[in-house]
């Protein structure tokens, strides 16, 4: 095995120390790494070997790596917002600048969070595959796989590689799923451009580009601009909170891209003029629904948008996630997402049929005119007879038609009498029987199971609930309040119960006291405390905390191990 002093910082292929560039990337390894960057050649955790930095976001910075142990090519992300912190050239550890110990901290706390709850998720191949969550240098890094691909920008440059409706909704099928399983764990991207979808070399999609929260709020600290093709109006604007539909936006108009070639207009562009429209030769190609699903998710107003990537996974794959047929609609109901009257316009250009609306016929209005006044003369008839006239009238017909539908007597002796409403045992035979359904066996689920089948959602009136537990893993079911295999009607309330893991404690802050105090306090708390040496140059308490493994103020579960740099006593 090569010494990493004899891989190439850049493609970490092996090469001759006495090389000047790298034989096989060109790449010049006596340039040095700039600051605030690590050095190149740093290892982290004994294991992690640091190399050139290949990009930057608003909250870190992204290095070539290679994993020592497996010789595997890694990338290591590590927690930098430029505009908080200082590090000179060849140091490690990160200063925050003054005043700025807070929101690096809330920062550094929420990367933590986001890329071990990345890490959770492994199971879904379009996420990244996080092997290590690090507290090393006063900041955190996440150690992930290193992925073979391009950007969804740049492969949609080239010619000839739009695709059809169906290949479509199977390429972004993966990326949907592990989404709307981040959004029930409350993780929203809100950054989702065609520059952070990726094609892998093995012809799939997957999805970076994950920063943490702060970097769409704090205007100071973390602000980027949005991609403006696919952020939504709330998010360009910056009026509202974003919530999941600003994801279910961003991922259809990267959609829209592959369907198409361009982009949907820009959502400030179409305040002033809302012109989406599919081309022609496209519209033609695609089945009934999938105008309506492309325009219910690009909605400009997220109350009238899809609101959750469900109801998104809902409408595109129909019959995988709900094998049961929907119950019709009664009369006067009306699909929550239907066009309404004044987009009727939009949607004629979508389908790029017609521009405008025909035009009826004199004759065809009277007969309209007539009809409607039939109507409402009926109606005002039947609403005065009803009211008071049966006082007067007596008409056995129209008392049998409306007294079901009123609860006044119509001719009856006892004018305070209702009408029975309980049903007959002809009614009884006539009433549609309940639909039955079969619990299922949730115990044998993991969570993820739970929130990618929609079919529980569509059979029962579902709900998981969060408890703490010290023998059951974090995410695994604990008990259900059904019993699984049997028979229930449809829409019976299904109450899962989920493990959150073992019961958490906030991590007190110890710096600065002696070991023996932080000991006794951190293990009290349920913690585990490691303690690392640290060599004194004989400017420092001796046994006194220096630094903390873990950020103080978080919640860890009882058990996690904090390991504590401790000053030594002096002389060596």
């Amino acid at each position: 095995m090569a010494s990493f002093q004899h891989l190439c910082m850049h493609c970490m292929q092996p090469i001759d120390p006495s090389a000047a560039r790298c034989p096989h990337c060109g790449y010049d390894n006596a340039q040095v790494q700039p600051a605030p960057y690590l050095p190149k050649g740093a290892v982290l955790a004994g294991r992690y070997l640091v190399g050139k930095v290949v990009s930057l976001s608003a909250d870190s910075a992204v290095y070539v790596g290679q994993d020592l142990q497996t010789m595997q090519v890694v990338r290591i992300r590590e927690y930098l917002p430029e505009k908080l912190i200082l590090r000179g050239e060849g140091e490690s550890a990160v200063r925050v600048k003054t005043n700025c110990e807070l929101v690096y901290q809330s920062g550094m706390g929420a990367f933590a969070t986001l890329w071990q709850t990345l890490q959770k998720n492994a199971t879904h191949a379009a996420l990244p595959q996080v092997y290590a969550v690090l507290f090393l240098n006063a900041t955190v890094y996440a150690v992930t796989a290193a992925l073979d691909c391009i950007s969804l920008a740049d492969y949609m440059r080239q010619p000839e590689h739009t695709l059809p409706w169906h290949d479509c909704c199977t390429a972004f099928k993966p990326v949907l799923r592990a989404l709307a399983a981040l959004h029930a764990q409350g993780v929203y991207h809100h950054a989702i451009s065609s520059s952070c979808v990726f094609v892998g070399a093995d012809g799939r999609l997957h999805l970076g580009g994950f920063t943490i929260p702060q970097t769409k709020t704090d205007l100071a600290a973390f602000r980027t601009d949005p991609a403006p093709h696919f952020a939504p109006m709330e998010q360009q604007s910056g009026t509202q909170p974003l919530d999941e539909s600003a994801d279910v936006y961003a991922i259809m108009a990267v959609f829209f891209l592959c369907l198409t070639g361009t982009p949907p207009p820009n959502a400030a562009d179409r305040m002033l003029s809302d012109d989406l429209a599919l081309p022609v030769d496209v519209a033609r190609t695609l089945p009934p629904d999938a105008i309506e699903t492309l325009y219910a998710a690009l909605q400009l107003y997220p109350q009238r948008r899809l609101p959750t990537m469900d109801a998104l996974l809902l409408r595109l794959y129909p019959t995988e996630f709900i094998p049961a047929p929907a119950p019709e609609a009664e009369p006067g109901e009306q699909d929550e997402y239907a066009l309404n009257p004044e987009d009727e316009e939009l949607l004629f250009d979508l389908d790029g049929e017609q521009d405008g609306k025909k035009e009826p016929s004199a004759g065809l209005l009277g007969l309209e005119a007539f009809l409607a006044i039939l109507v409402i003369g009926t109606m005002l008839f039947c609403t005065l007879y009803s009211t008071f006239l049966y006082q007067r009238m007596e008409i056995p017909l129209l008392d049998s038609i409306l007294a079901p539908l009123t609860f006044l007597p119509l001719n009856s002796d006892d004018e305070t009498t209702v009408p029975s409403t309980r049903p007959t045992a002809e009614t009884r035979e006539n009433e549609p029987t309940k639909e039955m359904v079969t619990v299922p066996n949730c115990l044998e689920l993991s969570y993820s199971d739970l929130t990618g089948n929609l079919t529980f959602a569509r059979n029962f009136d579902f709900r998981v609930e969060f408890e703490s537990s010290e023998t059951v893993r974090k995410n695994a079911v604990i008990t259900q309040n059904l019993t699984p295999n049997t028979s229930v009607p449809k829409g019976t309330t299904l109450i899962v119960t989920v493990s959150s893991g073992k019961p958490t404690v906030e991590l007190r802050d110890v710096v600065g006291y002696s070991y023996i105090d932080a000991y006794e306090m951190l293990t009290s708390d349920g913690f585990r405390v490691e303690k690392i040496l640290l060599k004194n140059d004989g400017t420092h308490d001796v046994g006194t905390v220096y630094t903390m493994s873990l950020v103080a103020g978080l919640r860890f579960e009882k058990g996690t191990t904090v390991s504590l740099s401790v000053w030594d006593a002096t002389g060596y």
